[in-house]
């Protein structure tokens, strides 16, 4: 199982819109089209952290449908509610992946 995080600002009061604008891109043919499996939305002290789960590496696949009118969307809906976590360095979603440091599984 693949899991990104990303993370990002958003304010507190677009907690149910972020949550329903989700909902509707979810219920598209986009998240079979990327591969997700699962999304979860947390929101903490402002910060905002997307983790998605994926049978395989996303980037490939997010690369592949940048183009395509769902994603650019969701994007566009989103726009007005997460913020990058450092404008200065966004470009695209993996620059707002945290990465890994430690995995750990009961066996």
């Amino acid at each position: 199982m693949e899991r990104v995080l990303i993370v990002a600002r958003m304010k507190e009061s677009d907690i149910d819109t972020v949550a329903q604008i989700w909902g509707e891109s979810d219920a598209t043919e986009l998240p079979h089209l990327v591969g997700v499996q699962r999304r979860s939305l947390f929101h903490f002290q402002g910060l905002y952290f997307q983790l998605i789960e994926a049978e395989q590496d996303l980037n490939p696949r997010i690369d592949a449908v940048r183009g395509n009118p769902l994603w650019q969307d969701v994007n566009q809906k989103l726009a007005d509610h997460i913020k990058p976590y450092d404008p200065a360095t966004w470009r695209g979603p993996r620059d707002a992946m945290a990465n890994r440091f430690y995995s750990w599984q009961a066996s």
